[in-house]
């Protein structure tokens, strides 16, 4: 067998990274950077000064201690002073549950500032802005029925909700799973249906519901005050596959919170 040489591993390195440079250009930026949520390839690609969060990639922060480091981190003085941000979850994972907190902290913390390439740029605000969700509606349910999400205040602020099933078994035993089991969640706007995954861990954290944001637009747009109306979420059905069914109870128990759109005034320069 025949080992590639120093120098020939150097030069596909350099190749793959001109490569990665035309094929996804972005804008040469100052300050330090952070990529939202797991293209941080690309920074070093571009020679940026490259500032990441305790679990650099958003997919792995799926229980409430690592979002929240990452969270902290975001609303720290030493946050980024940028973010390239895009919309990419795995697993048809329902997008915001990525990283979940993080998604609070950069609506709270930073202000959408045009494009650098195909991705959101944010820029990191003087100050983070605004409080905590607060509690509008909690309902009791059982598992496949449909549960109507309340408006929030002005008929159109973002809505937060927690998610909590009730495990058939001790907490600390279904923890030492290596894969746990997905629930489907059907999320239904004015334009239809969709089905996306999650974890009953990712759902008990909590997550930005309201406005369902499927691209990196929709996300600005929401930064800088601007609810969609149609892709408010108007229900959801929490389903557990025949798995789940064996480890978690039917009965579930979903919070509604609202975030003031006082969060997101004043942020402006949103990519169209």
């Amino acid at each position: 067998m025949t080992f590639p040489t120093e120098k020939q591993i150097g030069f596909h390195y350099r190749e793959k990274l001109a490569e990665l440079i035309q094929n996804d250009p972005v804008e040469a930026l100052g300050g330090t950077v952070d990529f939202f949520p797991d293209n941080e390839q690309l920074l070093y690609a571009n020679g940026m000064e490259v500032h990441l969060p305790p679990v650099p990639q958003a997919y792995l922060a799926f229980n409430r201690d690592l979002t929240s480091r990452n969270a902290a981190f975001f609303r720290s003085k030493n946050r980024p002073d940028h973010v390239l941000f895009d919309v990419a979850p795995i697993d048809n994972l329902y997008p915001t549950m990525e990283d979940p907190l993080t998604w609070l902290a950069l609506l709270d913390c930073y202000e959408p500032s045009g494009r650098s390439g195909r991705y959101v740029l944010l820029n990191a605000a003087p100050s983070c802005t605004g409080g905590p969700p607060y509690l509008i509606s909690e309902v009791t349910s059982l598992s496949g029925r449909e549960i109507t999400v309340p408006l929030g205040p002005g008929n159109g602020s973002p809505v937060w909700a927690e998610v909590e099933t009730r495990p058939k078994i001790a907490e600390e035993i279904l923890s030492l799973l290596i894969k746990p089991p997905w629930t489907d969640l059907a999320v239904k706007t004015t334009s239809g249906t969709r089905e996306f995954k999650f974890t009953p861990g990712r759902g008990k954290i909590g997550f930005l519901l309201s406005p369902m944001i499927l691209d990196s637009g929709s996300f600005a747009r929401l930064m800088g005050g601007e609810v969609d109306p149609n892709s408010r979420v108007r229900s959801i059905q929490v389903i557990h596959p025949k798995l789940g069914s064996v480890l978690f109870d039917n009965m579930l128990k979903v919070r509604f919170y609202s975030l003031p759109l006082g969060l997101t005034q004043n942020k402006t320069k949103q990519p169209e």
